[in-house]
C-alpha cells in the first residue's frame, strides 16, 4: 500500500494530531486553554471550556478524562500532562464570567423543546438550543436538576456549590424547569406539541442478584449502589453498617466504598469477580478507594448471603481465575480452592447499572433493540420517531459525563436541522483555525526548550478529616504555581508543523534536530511493507502521520521559476576538490566558511552530483549566487572564544568567499532587509531553535524565494 500524501486542506487530519482534543468527546480544545492558565488567563481558559465542555468545574474534578491517556507526554515519560485538574485551575481561578456569557435572544423562534431528564445530556442541549431562541420545558424527578451528577457523585468529589453553579448558569437562560415531576407517558409528552423531543434520563436502574441465595431473605441489609448513594445525597441515609462489602468493580463501586467510610464503615472492602487490573473503574478512583484504608479483594464470585433469621452476616465467595482463549476473550474458572465467607453487617451492590423505558409506550413509535436501547441513528441521535432524541447513559447505555455532554452538543444540532426541516445529516462540519506566523529578526533566538518536571501532585485534606465528613472535598487543586508548573509540561500539539514539498530543500536539518526522531525522508515505496519501520510502527499504532508527497528532485530549483542554466563548473571543481582534499575541508570549516559544506558530502555521496546547496535557487535564472554562510567563527567570536571583534569574524568570512569563489569583494552587497523566512514560518520555532543551537549562527542570506533569513548580516553576490 503506497503512501499518500496528506490532504491538508482537510481540517479532520489538522483535529487528529491534536490527540487530546480528538480524544475528548467534545472535543476541547486542550493545549489553547492550557496556554491561557500558563499566562494566568485563567477567565479565558474557563470560557474556551464552557464553549465545548459545558461543565468546566464539574469536569474538573470528576471527568473519566479521556483525554489524559491520550496526551503525547505520556509517550515521552511515564506519567501525561493532568489535563483534568488544569481544567479546575481554570474553574477555580476565573473571574465572573456572566457578563461573557452569550445572550438569549428576547424574541423566540416560535419552537418548542421538551426536554426528559435534568443531566448533563439535558442541560447540554438546553444551553446550545436557548442561544438559538428555543422555548425549552425541562423535567426531572428529583428537586434539583443535575441527574446523576447530582445523585451518583459524592460531595466530598463534587461540591453541591461548583454543581449548582454551572447548572445555574444553563437554568437563567429562561429554561422553563419542571422539577419533582415523573413522566409516566411520553405519548402524553408528545400530545402537547413538543416540535421536538429529547430524552437525557440516564440509565436509573443498577443491576441486581435476585437469585442469589439469601437475597429476599436479607434484602433490609442489601443495596442497590445508585439508589443508595441517592439516598445519601438527598438525606434518607445517614449511616453505614460497620462492616461493609461493595460488589462491583466501576466508579460507582468506588463512590460507595468511600461514602460508606464516611457514614461510620469501620472495614469497608470492595470484591470484584474480575482481576484488579481488569476493573472498570479509573485508575486514580482506585488509588483514591486504597488510601482510605479500603482493600480490592479480586478474583472472587458471589455464591450467596448469608443470614440469621434475616439478618445479614455475611457473604460467601467462590474463589476464580481468569482464562483467556487466543482471541483474548476471558472467562472465570473456579480455581478449586474452598469458599470464602466475609462478615458483613450491610452491602452495596454496584454491579453496573441499565436503561429502564417503563414510561415509554410500544405505541409511541419508539423501537428499542434486544438490549433494551432505542434504535438511534449515532450521528444525528434521532430515534425511530423523527421528532424524538435520545443522548447520554439513555441513548446507547452507561457512560459518562463528558460523552453525555457530546451527545448534548450532537442532538441539539440534529433537533435545530429538524426543526427547519433541513437533511439531519447536513450537520456543520468540524472547523479549524489556520494561523501562520511569520517570525521577527530576533525570533531567531527563541528558546524552545520543554520543562522536564514531572507530574505535580494535587494536594488534598488530611484523611483524618475528610473521613468525619462526607461534605469536605478531599481534593484541593493546584495552587497557581504548582498549576502553572503543570501547564509548562503541555506539549503545544496544536501547533501544527507544515512542510510543504515544494520548499524543501533536503537539507535535512530537521531530521538531525528532531528531538524524538520522528522526521524521516523516505522513498515513496509502492509496498508498505518497504516502508521503514518507524512509518510502519506509526500505521499500526494509529498515530498521525504527516506525508509531504513527492520531493521535487534537486530541490527547488528544477521547478519553474528555479534554476534556468546548468550549474557552473566552478561549483563542480569546488565540490570535487572539497572531496579529495582533507586539508582544503578542515582549512575552511576551521575559518567557518559555507553552511552547505557540512551538508556537502552526504548530498553528494547519495546524488552523485553537485550538492542541494548549489543545485537549489542559490543560483537563480538571472545567475545571481546568494550564499548562505554558517558562523561558527561569529559564534566563537561574539562568546570572546576568539580574540577578535565580531566584524573582523564576518570580514573574514567574506574573504574566504571571495577566494574560494574567485570573486571579488567589491562584489558583495550588504542587505539591510529580507523577505519574512516562508521555510521557518511553516516549520515552527520550537524546531528551527534547536536547530540554531545545534549548528551555530547563520550569517547571510536573502534568496529570492524567502527561503531563508540571516540573523547577522545579509548578502549577495551578482556575477
Amino acid at each position: 500500500m503506497p503512501l499518500k500524501p496528506t490532504d491538508i486542506k482537510n481540517p479532520e487530519y489538522f483535529h487528529k494530531v491534536v490527540d487530546c482534543q480528538y480524544a475528548c468527546p467534545a472535543h476541547t480544545p486542550v493545549p489553547e486553554y492550557i496556554r491561557l492558565i500558563l499566562h494566568g488567563d485563567y477567565t479565558g481558559a474557563y470560557m474556551i471550556n464552557w464553549q465545548s465542555n459545558v461543565f468546566p468545574g464539574i469536569l474538573g474534578r470528576v471527568c473519566d478524562r479521556p483525554c489524559e491517556p491520550a496526551c503525547r507526554r505520556g509517550r515521552v515519560e511515564e506519567d501525561p500532562v493532568a489535563i483534568c485538574r488544569l481544567k479546575r485551575v481554570a474553574a477555580d481561578n476565573r473571574k465572573d464570567i456572566l457578563p461573557l456569557l452569550p445572550t438569549v435572544p428576547e424574541k423566540k423562534n416560535g419552537k418548542r423543546v421538551a426536554l426528559i431528564g435534568g443531566g448533563p445530556s439535558s442541560l447540554t442541549v438546553a444551553r446550545d438550543l436557548a442561544l438559538l431562541g428555543y422555548e425549552l420545558d425541562l423535567y426531572d424527578d428529583q428537586n434539583k436538576a443535575g441527574g446523576f451528577m447530582r445523585s451518583q457523585v459524592p460531595s466530598f468529589r463534587l461540591p453541591e456549590k461548583i454543581l449548582n453553579g454551572e447548572i445555574n448558569y444553563i437554568l437563567d437562560m429562561g429554561i422553563t424547569t419542571h422539577l419533582n415531576t415523573y413522566i409516566s407517558s411520553l405519548k402524553e409528552i408528545i400530545d402537547k406539541q413538543y416540535d421536538a423531543v429529547f430524552i437525557g434520563c440516564g440509565a436509573p436502574r443498577g443491576r441486581d442478584l435476585p437469585d442469589l441465595p439469601g437475597r429476599k431473605e436479607a434484602d433490609d441489609s442489601i443495596h442497590i449502589g445508585i439508589d443508595w448513594l441517592a439516598s445519601v445525597v438527598f438525606g434518607h441515609v445517614k449511616k453505614a453498617g460497620k462492616r461493609v462489602l461493595v460488589l462491583g468493580g466501576g466508579n460507582t463501586a468506588m463512590d460507595c466504598c468511600r461514602t460508606a467510610r464516611r457514614l461510620g464503615g469501620e472495614s469497608v472492602s470492595v470484591i470484584v469477580r474480575s482481576p484488579q487490573s481488569e476493573m472498570k473503574a479509573s485508575e486514580w478512583e482506585i488509588e483514591d478507594a486504597i488510601k482510605e484504608d479500603i482493600p480490592i479483594i479480586e478474583n472472587h464470585a458471589p455464591l450467596e448471603f448469608v443470614h440469621e433469621n434475616g439478618k445479614l452476616t455475611g457473604m460467601r465467595f467462590e474463589k476464580v481465575r481468569p482464562e483467556y482463549d487466543d482471541s483474548g476473550g476471558r472467562k472465570l474458572v473456579p480455581s478449586g480452592e474452598a469458599p470464602v465467607f466475609f462478615e458483613c453487617d450491610e452491602v452495596l451492590l454496584a454491579i453496573g447499572q441499565q436503561n429502564s423505558f417503563p414510561w415509554i409506550e410500544s405505541e409511541s413509535g419508539v423501537i428499542f433493540n434486544s438490549k433494551g436501547l432505542p434504535e438511534l441513528d449515532p450521528v444525528t441521535m434521532q430515534s425511530s420517531v423523527p421528532s424524538v432524541f435520545f443522548g447520554g447513559d439513555s441513548a446507547f447505555g452507561p457512560g459518562n459525563i463528558i460523552i453525555a455532554v457530546a451527545h448534548g452538543h450532537q442532538a441539539a444540532i440534529s433537533i435545530d436541522l429538524f426543526c427547519q426541516g433541513k437533511n439531519l445529516h447536513h450537520q456543520p462540519a468540524p472547523h479549524v483555525t489556520l494561523a501562520g506566523q511569520k517570525l521577527g529578526f530576533h525570533d531567531w533566538l527563541y528558546d524552545s526548550d520543554i520543562t522536564e518536571d514531572e507530574r505535580q501532585i494535587v494536594p488534598t485534606v488530611a484523611k483524618a478529616k475528610t473521613l468525619k465528613d462526607r461534605l469536605v472535598e478531599v481534593e484541593l487543586g493546584f495552587a497557581i504555581e504548582s498549576g502553572k508548573t503543570e501547564a509548562k509540561r503541555c506539549l503545544n500539539c496544536d501547533v501544527q508543523t507544515v512542510f510543504d514539498g515544494s520548499l524543501c530543500i533536503e537539507c535535512d536539518a530537521c531530521v538531525d534536530i528532531c528531538p524524538t526522531s520522528c522526521i524521516t525522508f523516505t522513498e515513496m515505496h509502492h509496498n508498505f511493507e518497504d516502508i521503514p519501520d518507524l512509518l510502519k510502527i506509526a500505521d499500526q499504532m494509529g498515530i498521525g502521520q504527516f506525508v509531504t508527497g513527492t520531493l521535487v528532485p534537486g530541490g527547488r530549483a528544477a521547478q519553474p521559476g528555479g534554476l534556468a542554466q546548468p550549474v557552473p563548473a566552478q561549483y563542480e571543481k569546488l565540490l570535487a576538490r572539497y572531496q579529495r582534499d582533507k586539508t582544503f575541508r578542515d582549512r575552511y570549516h576551521r575559518i567557518g566558511n559555507i553552511a552547505a559544506l557540512e551538508w556537502l558530502m552526504d548530498t553528494a555521496d547519495a546524488a552523485g552530483t553537485c550538492c542541494t546547496f548549489i543545485e537549489t535557487p542559490y543560483v537563480t535564472a538571472e545567475g545571481n549566487l546568494y550564499p548562505c554562510v554558517m558562523l561558527h567563527a561569529d559564534d566563537f567570536a561574539a562568546k570572546g572564544v576568539y580574540d577578535r571583534p565580531l566584524s573582523t569574524a564576518i570580514a573574514e568570512n567574506i574573504e574566504s568567499w571571495s577566494r574560494l569563489q574567485r570573486i571579488s569583494r567589491s562584489r558583495f552587497t550588504r542587505l539591510d532587509t529580507c523577505k519574512d523566512c516562508t521555510a521557518y514560518a511553516k516549520c515552527g520555532a520550537g524546531c528551527m531553535g534547536r536547530a540554531y543551537s545545534a549548528y551555530g549562527d547563520f550569517f547571510a542570506v536573502e534568496d529570492r524565494c524567502g527561503l531563508r533569513k540571516a540573523v547577522y548580516q545579509h548578502t549577495s553576490i551578482t556575477q
